[in-house]
């Protein structure tokens, strides 16, 4: 009896998932959205917080001293100063590439030789002088 009760129940449960699958429903529509304007670049309105300035925002005169020490004494804004200066030092850096570069030298020797030496009786003293600059281009031909 057991057997037919179990029987009966996976056959009436296949039953209901057949017919459930069955199920017509009605045929989904998508909903009709406007997005005329939704983007941040079509809109017409350029008024933005973000273009107030925060000393005519706040007009109170202890919170813009409070906010002026704040903004001077943050060390991560005055790290990223330190970040915008460096990055454009080595862009002038990358820049001066192209400009020709000239190096120059000098030198001054001063011997005096003994007067045993070879030249010791004609020369008591020997000077050189030099004077030597190079300009050098590197022409970007290929870009």
């Amino acid at each position: 009896m057991k057997k037919q009760y179990i029987i009966k129940s996976i056959l009436l449960l296949a039953v209901m998932t057949l017919m459930q699958s069955c199920f017509v429903a009605k045929e989904y529509q998508a909903p009709q959205v406007t997005t005329d304007k939704l983007f941040r670049t079509e809109s017409t309105d350029t008024t933005s917080l973000a273009m107030v300035s925060w000393d005519k925002l706040f007009t109170d005169a202890i919170l813009q001293q409070h906010i002026n020490d704040a903004i001077q004494n943050n060390l991560d804004l005055q790290i990223a100063i330190q970040n915008i200066a460096a990055a454009e030092a080595i862009m002038k850096q990358g820049k001066a590439g192209y400009l020709p570069s000239i190096t120059g030298n000098a030198t001054y020797t001063h011997q005096e030789l003994s007067k045993n030496s070879q030249f010791g009786g004609a020369f008591n003293t020997l000077d050189n002088h030099e004077l030597s600059a190079k300009l050098s281009w590197e022409a970007d031909i290929w870009g």
